[in-house]
């Protein structure tokens, strides 16, 4: 998976649900024209070339059919939706039928364009807007491209698919101490040589490690012998590592006590999450939380580790000589696997993200 994606989601995200670790001013109006997107924002205070942070913008799919048939109400939108039940099990719609406005909870995901739901007797036949935040849509860094105004700017986003959005969470994030860093070492020396006195989240990979099963085995290790098949896991780590200032604590209790008020924030953006892949057929699993828990703790801070991970599957059948036949190479997630596809990178877009991804917007530290 690409880590700066799994960074632009959590700087996306993390602040809808906690301020801890962002400053943020609110959106009132988003709209897009072509590849050009106007955002108002009250003294937004931007400058053209400056790269900002949307979060909490919704986007909206335009719904072209809804059609009930006893009791259950198939919507069929003009994009891919990009819903995953059970996963995403709740949405919220508005419609010309009143029947089908608001929050509906999914009942299945037939196809990439539509999805079921169940209602109240038999409403009529509409059509409607689907708003969702369709993996990321405008949220993410984006390079202002024009100021209208004290209170309007613009930057431009060619994604056809996403065509307006919307959403009473929209913000604009002018502050954020969220970033990525290669090992917990270099984040330890980033956040005391820049003497931060903020609380700090450091995403950090852990690697992988490839298994029989759940676990790592060191039967995963032994050497594959000509036309043998083999199929493993890869159980992939990352760690959250919170800094938290305790300059003037003696027990560091209230360290302990803001980690835990973030614990279910970071759970919400993260847990369920699921990373793209660079492979063609399939995708990573959802990534699942292991554990978490204080790891150091000094005069200047104390660190608390959040543990999540998510694991992929290789089964693969090797020719004579070891040379691989990608015919027979397969690629999935989960705990099963479909002998029809061979391996091929993706190309995908990666318009929501910012190549500057470890730019931290804080006025205490700046990795550029």
């Amino acid at each position: 998976m690409n880590l700066s994606e799994l960074v632009t989601h959590v700087q996306s995200i993390l602040p809808l649900y906690n301020n801890r670790l962002s400053v943020s001013k609110t959106i009132t109006d988003l709209s897009k024209s072509g590849d050009d997107v106007t955002v108002s924002c009250i003294q937004h205070g931007l400058s053209v070339g400056d790269n900002v942070l949307l979060s909490g913008v919704k986007t909206d799919v335009q719904i072209t059919d809804i059609t009930t048939v006893n009791g259950v109400a198939t919507a069929t939108c003009a994009t891919d939706h990009d819903l995953s039940y059970p996963y995403i099990n709740k949405v919220n719609m508005s419609s010309t039928i009143s029947e089908y406005n608001g929050d509906k909870r999914i009942t299945s995901v037939p196809s990439s364009t539509t999805f079921t739901f169940n209602v109240t007797g038999t409403p009529a036949q509409g059509t409607g807007t689907l708003h969702t935040f369709h993996s990321i849509g405008f949220n993410g860094w984006h390079e202002i491209t024009a100021v209208l105004d004290a209170n309007k700017f613009q930057f431009t986003f060619n994604n056809d698919r996403l065509t307006a959005g919307s959403g009473s969470d929209m913000k604009l994030v002018t502050g954020l101490q969220i970033s990525a860093v290669a090992t917990l070492e270099r984040a330890i020396k980033l956040y005391t040589d820049k003497k931060i006195n903020t609380p700090f989240l450091f995403i950090v990979p852990e690697g992988s490690d490839a298994s029989a099963d759940r676990n790592t085995q060191n039967d995963a290790n032994s050497e594959t012998t000509s036309t043998e098949q083999f199929y493993l896991k890869l159980v992939n780590n990352f760690s959250f590592y919170l800094f938290i200032p305790t300059v003037n604590e003696l027990t560091g209790s209230k360290a302990i006590d803001l980690a835990f008020n973030i614990l279910p924030s970071l759970y919400k953006t993260v847990a369920g999450y699921r990373p793209s892949t660079f492979f063609q057929n399939t995708s990573n699993t959802l990534m699942v939380p292991l554990g978490h828990g204080a790891i150091s703790y000094n005069d200047a801070y104390l660190v608390y580790s959040y543990s999540f991970e998510t694991t992929e599957t290789i089964l693969s059948t090797q020719t004579a000589n070891y040379v691989q036949d990608t015919s027979q190479f397969m690629y999935n997630s989960g705990d099963t696997y479909t002998n029809t596809e061979t391996v091929a990178f993706r190309s995908f877009e990666n318009a929501f993200q910012n190549d500057n991804c470890e730019n931290v917007k804080d006025n205490n530290f700046n990795l550029l």
